[in-house]
């Protein structure tokens, strides 16, 4: 999956037009990026635990939710920590 970082324009944030590196998931983290700070602070941040909530009853009568740590070192964290990464200013596209 390729790695893009956002730019700030005056309309939104936009991918940038060249990818900053590779990022996949084959039984472990695998960080293919040339900027050695860049892919440090990855290592660093698919290092730590993601909460996620957990719904509290069916699907008629949600009652709330409880949350969930994500331990790193499987593939749902990994998914999980994509999806927050637009935080960071970076994005995953996950078709390539």
């Amino acid at each position: 999956m390729m790695l893009y970082g956002f730019h700030r324009t005056s309309k939104g944030r936009r991918k940038s037009e060249f990818p900053l590196g590779q990022i996949d998931w084959e039984g472990k983290l695998v960080i293919n990026v040339r900027d050695r700070s860049l892919r440090e602070s990855l290592r660093e941040y698919f290092a730590k635990p993601v909460w996620v909530p957990l719904p509290l009853g069916d699907t008629e009568r949600l009652m709330g939710h409880t949350w969930e740590c994500l331990e790193p070192g499987d593939e749902e964290h990994f998914f999980e920590a994509l999806k927050r990464l637009h935080t960071r200013d970076l994005f995953v596209d996950l078709d390539s």
